[in-house]
């Protein structure tokens, strides 16, 4: 029986160097500036995990551009896969993934007097109708963080989370519409909008408008990421 002891001390070693978690899983919850959602993690080797997440939400968010005043709201919708890394094995992690980025700005312009009375362009309008923008972002957007918690790691099977990081989201795009009617001479006389006459001075000034917008927003290609989390592992 002695020629067994070598083998059994083999597979005794060999099963001390399998990853303590791997294929271990936990659900949570998170929130924080990316909206609110859920998450998932799964061990997929010694000091790395695989992270699945979900969010969604809703902000208000108002701005003015060319004296004109936006009502609007910020739509999260964005999710996607994140790889964590434990360089010192414990619970400091540095994490890299790629993102779903359905994140958007849905704005109003609102008159400060009635009736509507908009500058756009270099022009004058009162406005029977609406004026409306809409901000949006690449679909994908790579990440890059840091964070702290290992949803799967040691101890009790709820743990807490911390993420600090950034989705690289690219210069927004800006579309700006309108509908109704518009007047020039205070009222006394409308005309029926239609943007898609390039050679109305209207639809100039609305792409004159767009133009100033895109511009004053280009440097908002990143949103920040910070994150709270609570996990339960199975």
């Amino acid at each position: 029986m002695m020629h067994y002891r070598p083998l059994f001390a083999a597979a005794l070693l060999a099963a001390s160097a399998t990853p303590a978690f791997a294929g271990d899983i936990a659900a949570g919850l998170v929130a924080g500036t990316a909206g609110v959602g859920a998450e998932v993690t799964y061990g997929i080797a010694k000091d790395f995990n695989l992270r699945g997440t979900l969010r969604g939400f809703d902000y208000g968010y108002d701005f003015t551009e060319d004296n004109i005043r936006y009502d609007g709201d910020l739509k999260l919708r964005n999710g996607g896969v994140t790889v964590d890394w434990f360089p010192f094995g414990g619970s400091f992690r540095l994490s890299a993934g790629a993102m779903y980025n359905g994140n958007e700005v849905k704005a109003k312009a609102r008159p400060e007097t009635l009736p509507a009375t908009y500058e756009i362009g270099n022009t004058t309008y009162q406005i029977d109708g609406s004026v409306d923008a809409t901000i949006d972002w690449r679909k994908f957007a790579p990440y890059l963080g840091l964070g702290w918690g290992n949803a799967i790691g040691k101890g009790s099977n709820w743990s807490f989370s911390f993420d600090l990081g950034v989705m690289f989201t690219g210069e927004p795009n800006t579309d700006l519409s309108a509908s109704g009617r518009y007047s020039t001479d205070g009222g006394t006389t409308y005309t029926d909008i239609n943007l898609n006459d390039p050679a109305n001075p209207f639809t100039q000034d609305i792409e004159r408008e767009k133009a100033n917008l895109n511009d004053e927003i280009k440097d908002a290609k990143f949103y920040p990421v910070i994150q709270l989390g609570v996990h339960y592992k199975f």
